[in-house]
């Protein structure tokens, strides 16, 4: 059965393109309709759990259902059969296509010219996808906008996506609880555990860094690779381990391959920052092991209280939050280092930018198909 488990999961990772929530559909026919594992019903259960773990989606959902058919031992075998493909493209594609092969060859450079607007426009949409998803409405969109400005502040404190994320947890905790009475103190655990990191005094040593940096970013990515993209930003670029324009290359790149884009991009990030395949390693498992341990916590606990006023409020206080990281990742990105600094750069990427989100958004073409249009209109003007 764990053979079975990684193969599965290994071929589900190899061919999906387009992040968590493509490899969901693929999980689901695979894991319900082919080998008849889990019910249909019992499978929205465990995708309930784990879409109310931080982390990436499709790794936490093969942890549920690892865990559900073989207990540990299935969780890390579907885990890794999710994770590995795209850590071993990635890492190929970081030791190849390195920042200055990126900067130095003409027609790459050109290509990744018209490709970075288009990939602003690929985090724009999720904004306005996500909001609908969480209820979002114009009377309530003041907390995401809110949140999205605050964090492009750039000021102390208020900037730090991390403060939004356990403010809207426990803004929500504290409402839930205000209008349904005191539930159960012992469900606030894991959350308040999530802001322990916070008072952590942070590491020397360029390993260090980046555990520290993707273990924040693992315990906090709540709602996804788009949400946590505020987050990997916040860390990577704020930081000066890379600069904007190479961190919108990531995100194209991410797009481009299979499997999710959190651990594509902490596989690529992890080796540029380092220049060491031990730095992809580290980031990418230590981006996974936070929520896995979380996850492997809340298949037990969360499916047996789903209905806790506490871990209901904390969701619903997280739901705007998300949508305001996300937003704020894209208004981040549009700058001069990703749109040019000339009139005429800034008019042809705002185009580009305007064009792929009318295609991804509304005419639902498939973001690689956007990615590789950019390129060739790159490679033509």
């Amino acid at each position: 059965m764990c053979l079975a488990l990684f193969i599965t999961f290994f071929k589900i990772g190899l061919f999906t393109f387009g992040g968590g929530w493509a490899m969901i559909a693929i999980i689901e026919r695979e894991i319900v309709d082919n080998h008849r594992w889990v019910r249909r019903e019992e499978f929205v259960d465990l995708l309930a759990v784990a879409q109310a773990m931080p982390g990436i989606l499709a790794v936490n959902i093969s942890c549920v259902v690892g865990n559900r058919l073989r207990g540990l031992r299935g969780s890390v075998v579907a885990a890794l059969g999710t994770i590995l493909p795209s850590f071993i493209i990635i890492l190929f594609i970081a030791i190849y296509l390195t920042p200055e092969v990126v900067k130095t060859c003409e027609w790459v450079s050109r290509c990744f010219r018209a490709i970075r607007p288009a990939v602003v426009a690929l985090i724009v949409a999720p904004v306005f996808t996500t909001a609908r998803r969480a209820g979002i409405t114009w009377r309530t969109a003041v907390i995401p906008v809110a949140v999205a400005l605050l964090i492009c502040s750039r000021l102390p404190v208020v900037s730090n996506p991390i403060v939004f994320i356990v403010l809207g947890a426990v803004g929500g905790i504290v409402a839930s609880c205000t209008l349904k009475g005191h539930g159960r103190l012992h469900a606030m655990v894991p959350f308040l555990a999530c802001g322990l990191p916070g008072g952590m005094a942070t590491c020397g040593g360029k390993y260090l860094k980046l555990i520290w940096a993707y273990v924040k970013i693992g315990l906090f990515g709540f709602g996804g690779g788009y949400a946590m993209l505020s987050l990997i930003r916040r860390e990577v670029v704020d930081s000066g381990w890379i600069t904007s324009q190479q961190f919108t290359d990531v995100v194209a790149i991410s797009q481009m391959t299979p499997g999710p884009i959190g651990i594509n991009s902490a596989t690529y990030i992890g080796y540029v920052f380092t220049g060491s395949v031990w730095g992809s390693l580290v980031a990418t498992f230590t981006v996974v092991l936070p929520p896995f341990v979380l996850t492997l916590w809340a298949s037990h606990y969360i499916a047996r209280h789903r209905d806790s006023d506490f871990i209901q409020g904390a969701f619903r206080g997280l739901r705007p939050v998300v949508v305001g990281l996300i937003a704020s990742a894209a208004l981040l990105l549009m700058n001069s280092e990703n749109f040019g600094c000339t009139v005429g750069d800034r008019v042809a990427s705002v185009a580009i930018c305007v064009a792929a989100f009318i295609g991804v958004y509304f005419l639902r073409v498939h973001p690689i198909f956007v990615i590789l249009a950019a390129a060739v209109l790159g490679l033509a003007l």
